[in-house]
């Protein structure tokens, strides 16, 4: 078995490049609908697992003193790690956001200026702020507990209140043992509770 770790667009674009896969899971619903539609997922076998949501987060015990992402984005003292909208799904739902708050010039200006960073994946957003090339990113909460002791979550009502759903599902064209692949990842879902994850909640 091999992995093809990234965004969730990217990942999308592994799958239709190579032609075949066994599973793909997928934080980003527009992209996940996408593979249903340019005929890439099964529709038999697409289900939502839960929810995670957008997170804050900084340097563990947060040096800088981080309030919110209004108070990280406004100071000249903070780097702002934001997924590619392009095909990031932390991204995409942060720049909504960004927009909701009337911060989305203010990010422009300061990725010309290296206030805010643009990275390839949520994960990547984390291990940003954990190698000190961040002081803060707009992530999943999943990686408050991925990260370990390497990050604090500051906690943004209008950052937290951003939720994605988890989708599970099979590509068309995939190996003998995907359907039992698929089966076995939906009967221990539960799991994910333990990183974050609301299993079988609304988004």
């Amino acid at each position: 078995m091999s992995y093809v770790y990234g965004s969730s667009g990217f990942v999308l674009a592994q799958l239709e490049l190579r032609g075949s896969g066994d599973l793909y899971v997928s934080d980003g619903w527009e992209f996940a609908v996408k593979g249903l539609e340019e005929g890439l997922l099964d529709e038999d076998y697409f289900e939502v697992v839960g929810c995670i949501r957008l997170a804050l987060i900084v340097a563990e015990g947060n040096p800088l003193g981080v309030s919110s992402l209004r108070d990280a984005l406004l100071r000249d003292d903070v780097v702002v790690a934001l997924g590619n909208p392009e095909h990031v799904t932390a991204g995409v739902l942060a720049w909504e956001l960004l927009e909701e708050l009337g911060l989305e010039e203010t990010v422009l200006k300061k990725v010309g200026d290296g206030g805010v960073v643009l990275v390839d994946s949520a994960s990547q957003a984390a291990y940003y702020v954990v190698m000190g090339l961040a002081d803060a990113a707009v992530t999943f909460n999943v990686y408050t507990n991925l990260m370990g002791e390497g990050v604090d979550e500051v906690y943004d009502p209008a950052v937290a209140s951003v939720k994605a759903p988890v989708v599970v599902a099979l590509p068309v064209n995939r190996g003998p043992l995907a359907e039992d692949l698929f089966n076995f990842v939906l009967g221990h879902s539960y799991v994910f509770a333990d990183y974050g994850v609301e299993v079988g909640g609304s988004c």
